[in-house]
């Protein structure tokens, strides 16, 4: 048996003292600042954040740290404005991608990995409606280390993976009546939803909303208030583990999500609308699930007008213009 921290197993820790730096789970590494942890953030977080606060002004925009040993060219492909941390901005009007040649001013030694220096990258986008897979796989880079030159993905770190500095609105504006589809579509890199991500859903219609995300693991809170369509939601989702959705009132289908925990189960059960009196709905848990409750658990549905089935075949028929 492992150290455990919440619940999950770590396979290899790294600290210097008692500060903690960073952490493998689920096979996984995680940063001390990362918002389903909550643990102290690292000094090189820490001053990406001071950069952003300086420079951001309250704009809503996404902030990427790197920690870089041969990074020299670069390109930007995000439709709007780029800073980088030594200085350059660049404004695309289109995404045809524009190359920066790094020269590492304004950036610092990590005093986490000391053989790699810290730069960073700030973008404001035109497009305000930006999706999460747009900022995980906007960006490539060209490494060179004295022998091989290589192409490969950026990663973003989890110290903004959804712009937590501005709570996420650039993603739901609440004056928007437009039908928002597969809101976290193809994050492929997903592991858990941040909990910050705590805002009601605004005339949400929930399909495909986590859409290619295998690695999908936890989505810790999902206020359901105002979604409005949820055939397809969990489609694929096998590795969910942890759920929680609060204020469901549209049948959905976790008969996919063959792996979810009991209390998660218990969770969504809890979340589900008292529809005494109104006209019943469903909620396809799977033979897998069914079968981790008691009759009294799966009660708490059907006492509140729910109707507990395998599987969800007839979904109500839904218009764009509704």
């Amino acid at each position: 048996m492992g150290i455990k921290f919440n619940g999950r197993e770590i396979e290899s820790l790294k600290a210097n003292g008692l500060t903690i730096i960073e952490a493998v789970i689920n096979d996984r590494v995680v940063w001390p600042e990362e918002s389903d942890f909550h643990w102290q953030p690292n000094p090189d977080m820490v001053w990406a954040k001071s950069q952003w606060e300086a420079l951001a002004q309250g704009r809503i925009g996404y902030l990427r740290m790197h920690y870089a040993k041969d990074l020299v060219n670069d390109f930007f492909y995000e439709e709007g404005t780029v800073v980088t941390s030594d200085g350059q901005t660049y404004h695309n009007s289109a995404a045809e991608g524009v190359e920066h040649i790094w020269d590492y001013s304004n950036s610092r030694v990590s005093e986490v990995h000391p053989t790699t220096k810290v730069v960073w990258t700030m973008y404001f986008p035109n497009n305000q409606g930006v999706y999460p897979a747009t900022i995980e796989y906007g960006e490539t880079y060209f490494c060179f280390d004295g022998v091989s030159a290589d192409w490969y993905p950026c990663l973003w770190t989890d110290i903004a993976y959804f712009d937590l500095l501005n709570q996420a609105s650039v993603f739901i504006d609440d004056s928007s009546v437009a039908l928002y589809l597969g809101f976290f579509n193809e994050c492929r890199k997903l592991q858990a939803v941040p909990k910050e991500f705590t805002m009601k859903l605004s005339a949400y219609r929930l399909q495909g909303i986590f859409g290619g995300c295998a690695a999908l693991v936890s989505v810790p809170y999902l206020d359901m208030t105002n979604a409005i369509y949820g055939m397809g939601m969990f489609e694929g989702r096998t590795n969910l583990k942890e759920l929680k959705l609060v204020n469901v009132n549209i049948s959905i289908d976790l008969s996919p999500c063959i792996n979810l925990t009991k209390s998660s189960l218990r969770n969504v059960l809890a979340g589900l609308t008292n529809r005494t009196g109104q006209d019943k709905l469903a909620i396809g848990l799977g033979a897998a699930n069914i079968a981790k409750l008691s009759q009294s658990e799966l009660s708490v549905a059907l006492n509140k007008n729910w109707d507990v089935v395998e599987t969800i075949t007839n979904w109500p028929d839904y218009s764009e213009e509704e």
